[in-house]
């Protein structure tokens, strides 16, 4: 375990490493850990779900949609982050009763993951994941300590392509 000077990572084999979350990482884990939840009470105790934005469909959203379109994959990495992102796919697979839609955020976590150490074995570097849009552009990824170039830009796409047919296909299954 190799340790920086910079904000006390500490980096782990394959790529990973172990660093303190930010207030924001924690307050999006911790608002979809609360958002399960609350699908689950108002379940348990038949209480209508049919608001302004059914918070069932919403939270699906974010755990199965969002990490294949925003560059929130780059926080997979961190190993507490990603245990957090694992809990919270298994209780929303404990929570549906649906299997297609229980087992896509699963799913996605375990596809960008090996999508991740694919690149990182062809490339010898780690990806910088970036926003799915029409146009290129940079982002700087202060763990690389690099500047995100056109081949991060092209396999975020190829990842977010092949992550939708994944998606299609086990929603077709």
């Amino acid at each position: 375990m190799k340790q920086t000077e910079n904000n006390n990572i500490s980096f782990l084999k394959f790529g990973f490493y172990l660093k303190r979350l930010s207030i924001l990482e924690l307050l999006l884990c911790l608002s979809l850990i609360i958002s399960e939840c609350t699908i689950w009470y108002f379940k348990k105790h038949q209480i209508n779900m049919s608001f302004f934005i059914d918070p069932e469909s919403l939270t699906f959203v974010l755990i199965w949609w969002l990490p294949l379109t925003i560059g929130i994959a780059n926080l997979y990495r961190n190993i507490y982050f990603s245990l957090f992102w694992l809990l919270i796919c298994m209780v929303w697979f404990i929570l549906k009763e649906d299997f297609i839609t229980s087992i896509l955020p699963l799913t996605i976590l375990i596809y960008l993951h090996l999508v991740r150490l694919f690149f990182r074995y062809i490339f010898k570097y780690e990806p910088v994941f970036l926003m799915v849009s029409k146009f290129s552009y940079t982002r700087y990824s202060k763990i690389e300590r690099r500047e995100s170039t056109k081949t991060d830009f092209i396999f975020t796409m190829l990842t977010f392509l092949f992550g939708a047919i994944i998606s299609i296909l086990i929603a077709n299954f």
